[in-house]
């Protein structure tokens, strides 16, 4: 039995935690899990919000950081070597490429919602009988 939700409004999921609760009917046990990632991605998030600028601005001198407008990659490349500090400001990329990612996959699941709650035409809570996913 699936019981109906309240579909999130895609404009709140951008830049909030509000996204999350979109893909719990594909989570198992989504009342313990759900709320532990919340917990454990805010604890990595706060560590490395607060360390990073940290390491920043005691590697660069103010006039460095007034000059440049990727201050990690060019505090990376005081410390590491010329190829890591490439893999560095390349993994802003892939960190930007998930963010993305991360509002795509929460917008198939308010589709799925909102067919569910006769919103959307009801092809779209329609799931793939071989895989379980939205079709």
């Amino acid at each position: 039995m699936i019981s109906k939700t309240r579909p999130f409004s895609p404009a709140r999921k951008i830049g909030s935690v509000s996204g999350v609760g979109s893909p719990f009917l594909s989570v198992k046990d989504p009342t313990k899990n759900i709320p532990r990632a919340l917990i454990i991605g805010f604890i990595i998030v706060v560590v490395i919000y607060v360390s990073v600028p940290l390491a920043v601005t005691r590697l660069l001198s103010w006039n460095t950081l007034g000059e440049t407008q990727a201050a990690v990659a060019v505090a990376s490349e005081v410390f590491l070597p010329a190829w890591l500090a490439k893999i560095i400001a390349l993994s802003v990329l892939m960190a930007i490429a998930t963010c993305i990612n991360g509002v795509f996959m929460a917008n198939t699941r308010d589709f799925l919602a909102y067919g569910r709650n006769g919103i959307y035409p009801a092809f779209f809570p329609e799931l793939e009988k071989k895989t379980g996913h939205l079709m």
